[in-house]
């Protein structure tokens, strides 16, 4: 009886090997989202209340009801992106985010609840212009084979090197220098790296799913002989 092995193909080597560029580019391009993201929501629960002297309960109240503001926005952005292109929107969403970031902070420093909801309610509308796109974009940047698995770990990249360093990159610039600006500043350098990210990716928004992609014709290729 003749036995027909069938390779054990490995997405996550086959994604490193064929899409480097892409998934380097992912992980820079999802480090501002990220990155920003556990500043304005995480760091800012301790900074109000370590920092500014307010109660806990309020700067968390805040924060939930400027969440509520990245539901529509959300939705708008990912729906806009298939007319216009996700590029134009991310990089638009990176530069007014990275902007929004020194008067964001200039808000929160006055401790007073109204000004930091509405601090922390545009920065969820501007972030909004690179989260709403991503999900499309990073998984229009991978072949069908390995799509999965490269949207997966670019986003899982750029989520460890943006949102779990942020919290502590942010206490550390606010001990060493003793004001938000240096916080407002790494805010703009995550998001700059975003920009610049997301600038060296090919727009894909008209790209159809199953075009097979140069890099997918390669896996194929190297698969067939296990395969058949």
């Amino acid at each position: 009886v003749k036995e027909t092995h069938t390779e054990a193909r490995m997405p996550v080597l086959d994604v490193f090997r064929t899409y480097p560029k892409q998934v380097t580019l992912a992980a820079g391009a999802m480090i501002g989202i990220t990155g920003t993201y556990y500043v304005m929501t995480t760091y800012v629960t301790s900074y109000g209340p370590g920092v500014l002297g307010m109660s806990r309960s309020a700067i968390l109240t805040a924060v939930l009801l400027s969440a509520v503001f990245s539901i529509p926005a959300l939705m708008f952005f990912a729906w806009l992106s298939d007319y216009w292109g996700r590029r134009g929107i991310y990089m638009l969403g990176a530069v007014l985010t990275g902007l929004w970031s020194f008067p964001a902070f200039w808000l929160i420093d006055t401790a007073s609840v109204f000004l930091i909801l509405i601090a922390l309610a545009i920065y969820q509308i501007v972030f909004s212009m690179m989260y709403g796109p991503q999900g499309a974009l990073f998984a229009e940047m991978f072949g069908t084979r390995v799509r999965y698995s490269g949207a997966s770990i670019g986003y899982q990249i750029g989520g460890m090197l943006g949102g779990a360093l942020a919290p502590i990159i942010a206490t550390a610039l606010f001990a060493a220098t003793g004001s938000s600006i240096s916080i407002a500043a790494y805010m703009a350098v995550v998001c700059a790296i975003s920009l610049v990210s997301v600038l060296l990716i090919t727009e894909s928004y008209q790209t159809d799913l199953e075009e097979t992609q140069t890099e997918e014709r390669q896996l194929i290729a190297e698969a067939e002989p296990g395969e058949q």
